[in-house]
C-alpha cells in the first residue's frame, strides 16, 4: 500500500524536524502494515498521539500513545521516554505485542 493510502494518523509531531518525522512514518507504515495483516480489517486505523511534558532545561520527556482500532476491537499502548524516536518504537512494540497476544487466540 502507498503510504498516503494507509489509515495512519498523526498528532502532536509538528515540531519534529522532517527526517525525524520521515523515520517516525517509516516505522509507523512498517506496523501498521503488520498490524493489518494480523487483524484482517480494511477498516483498520493506526492513530499516534505524541505529547511532551517534564520539561527540564533543554531536555523534554515524551508520551507516545498509540492506537489501533478494527472493527470489534481497539488496543492502546503508551509509552514514556526522554527521546522521541525511542518512546514511539517502545510504544509501538508495546502495541504489537497487545494486538498478537489478543488475535492469535
Amino acid at each position: 500500500m502507498e503510504p498516503e493510502k494507509l489509515n495512519v494518523e498523526f498528532v502532536g509531531f509538528g515540531g519534529m524536524d522532517s527526517f525525524e518525522k520521515a523515520k517516525a512514518e517509516t516505522r509507523a507504515f512498517s506496523t501498521f502494515r503488520k498490524l493489518s495483516k494480523i487483524t484482517k480489517h480494511p477498516d483498520t486505523m493506526l492513530s499516534i498521539h505524541a505529547k511532551e511534558h517534564e520539561i527540564e532545561g533543554k531536555r523534554k520527556k515524551y508520551a507516545i500513545h498509540s492506537r489501533l482500532v478494527c472493527p470489534g476491537n481497539s488496543f492502546d499502548a503508551t509509552f514514556e521516554e526522554w527521546n522521541l524516536m525511542s518512546a514511539l518504537q517502545r510504544s509501538l512494540e508495546a502495541l504489537e505485542k497487545e494486538v498478537i497476544k489478543k488475535m492469535k487466540r
